[in-house]
């Protein structure tokens, strides 16, 4: 399905030339174009949180360099955690976590020329949410019975 983009309607000013009314991204959400606006949003949003991970895995595939994979990683997370806090004002709890972890492992990683330290990060992410977020669900945990 394609979107319109084309103006609403024209407006005739007082010196009797017309001007074009183009819908702003306020006036689309207080319009009935909101729930459309609203999944674009929810789209790109989707898409950036998977640009990081792409990157790091296209640049390890392209270059075999576990490092500057790491430093693009670290970048994209960066900026990943910017144009979420610039749109929102806030940042997602696993947004924090993610960012935190991997200027943390990463920079370990760069440090010390190490790639252990990478390597586990996702690792150890995963056990922190598991401990702090898996009860909510349900899920049977590693650490025992719910």
């Amino acid at each position: 399905m394609t979107k319109d983009f084309r103006p609403r309607s024209f407006k005739q000013t007082q010196s009797g030339v017309s001007t074009l009314n183009y819908i702003t991204p306020s006036a689309a959400l207080n319009s009935g174009v909101s729930s459309t606006f609203s999944n674009d949003v929810q789209t790109m949003s989707k898409l950036i949180e998977l640009a990081a991970p792409i990157a790091f895995f296209t640049c390890w595939v392209m270059t075999d360099d576990i490092f500057l994979s790491t430093q693009v990683l670290m970048v994209m997370i960066s900026f990943q955690a910017i144009i979420e806090y610039a749109s929102t004002k806030t940042l997602k709890p696993m947004t924090k976590l993610l960012l935190v972890s991997v200027l943390i492992f990463g920079g370990l990683t760069i440090a010390f020329r190490d790639e252990t330290f990478i390597l586990w990060k996702p690792t150890i992410v995963n056990w922190y949410s598991e401990a702090l977020w898996g009860h909510r669900f349900n899920y049977p945990t590693p650490f025992g019975s719910n």
